[in-house]
C-alpha cells in the first residue's frame, strides 16, 4: 500500500487525487493521524489512523465518513474529538453507541409516556386524582401536543405560554391549579432519575395568586395600614379579573382558615398578603362591590 507524504488537504488537493491499482492513503498536515483514503474503486474515505484502547496495541484505522458526506472542517472536528476521547482511555466507537442509546432512550421518554407512568404511580393515592389526571391530559397533552415530544425539550417558554394562555382568559383559579400540576409531574420525573431530565422547566415560572396582589403592587407605606384600607386594596386585587364576582361569593375551600380575623399577627399590621387572613378581605371586597 502506498503512503505519501503529509499534504495539506484542501478540496482541490482531494479532488486532484486519482484511484490506482491498490488504495493509498494521503495524509493531512494540520491534524496528525487523520488521513484521506483513496480505494481503487475510486471512493474517498476519511479515517484516523491511532492506537484504540482494547487489546490490539497496533496502530488501527477507522473510518469517519465519506467524503461529500463531511466536510473537511467537520472531518477535523471529528477526528480531534475522538483523539481527545483515545488520550483519556475511552473507545470512541464505544462512546458513540452509548450516545446513540441515550439519545434513543430519551426520544422514547415522552411526555405523555412519563405522565402516564406519574398517573399510575402517584394519583391513585390522591383524593382529587382524577380531576388532575382530566387536566393535564386536556390541556398539556391534548391542546397543548406535547404528547409525542420528548420530555427534556419541553422548555420554561413552552411552559410560560400555556400558563399565560389560561391566565389571558381570565382563568386564574385554573392557572395557579394547572402550574401546580405540571412542577409535580416534572419534579417526580426528576425524582426518578431514569428519565433523562435534570432540571424543571417550571422552576422560574409562577401564577399570579388569583386572591391577592402581591405586595410589592403597593408603596410600602399602604402595604400595612389601617383596616379602612383593606376594602380597597382588595378592590384592587379584584380588578385584577375580567369581572368582580357577586356579593354573595363564597371564599374557595382551600382558603378556610381557623385564623380568619384580622389584626392577629404584629399588632396593628393588616398584612393582606398573607393567607390565612384571606377569607375575611374577600368578604369585604365583595360587599364593598356589591355596595
Amino acid at each position: 500500500m502506498e503512503t505519501d507524504r503529509a499534504t495539506n488537504l484542501t478540496d482541490r488537493a482531494i479532488k486532484s487525487f486519482k484511484p490506482k491499482t491498490s488504495a493509498y492513503d494521503k495524509k493531512d498536515k494540520q491534524v496528525p493521524g487523520l488521513r484521506m483514503r483513496v480505494l481503487p474503486s475510486g471512493q474517498k474515505t476519511f479515517v484516523l489512523l491511532a492506537r484504540y484502547p482494547g487489546p490490539n496495541p497496533h496502530p488501527t484505522r477507522r473510518a469517519l465518513g465519506s467524503y461529500g458526506e463531511l466536510t473537511l472542517e467537520e472531518t477535523r472536528a471529528k477526528a480531534n474529538a475522538r483523539r481527545v476521547l483515545i488520550k483519556r482511555g475511552v473507545d470512541p466507537a464505544a462512546e458513540e453507541r452509548r450516545q446513540r442509546f441515550e439519545q434513543g432512550r430519551r426520544q422514547e421518554n415522552t411526555f405523555a409516556a412519563i405522565a402516564n407512568a406519574y398517573f399510575a404511580e402517584v394519583l391513585p393515592k390522591q383524593r382529587r386524582g382524577a380531576h388532575v389526571k382530566r387536566d393535564i391530559i386536556k390541556v398539556f397533552i391534548d391542546e397543548a401536543g406535547w404528547g409525542a415530544r420528548p420530555i427534556h425539550e419541553i422548555t420554561a417558554l413552552d411552559v410560560r405560554g400555556v400558563i399565560r394562555r389560561y391566565a389571558e382568559q381570565g382563568k386564574l383559579f385554573h392557572t395557579y391549579n394547572l402550574l401546580s400540576y405540571l412542577r409535580r409531574v416534572f419534579n417526580w420525573a426528576i425524582e426518578q432519575q431514569c428519565y433523562g431530565i435534570e432540571t424543571s422547566p417550571c422552576g422560574s415560572a409562577k401564577a399570579r395568586h388569583p386572591y391577592w396582589p402581591q405586595a410589592s403592587a403597593y408603596p410600602r407605606a399602604e402595604r400595612y395600614g389601617t383596616s379602612g384600607r383593606v376594602a380597597c386594596r382588595w378592590q384592587y386585587a379584584l380588578s385584577v379579573w375580567a369581572a368582580v364576582p357577586p356579593a354573595n361569593a363564597t371564599r374557595p375551600a382551600a382558603h378556610r382558615s381557623n385564623r380568619d380575623a384580622l389584626g392577629r399577627g404584629r399588632p396593628g399590621c393588616q398584612d393582606m398578603d398573607h393567607p390565612s387572613r384571606a377569607h375575611e378581605g374577600w368578604r369585604r371586597a365583595c360587599g364593598a362591590a356589591a355596595g
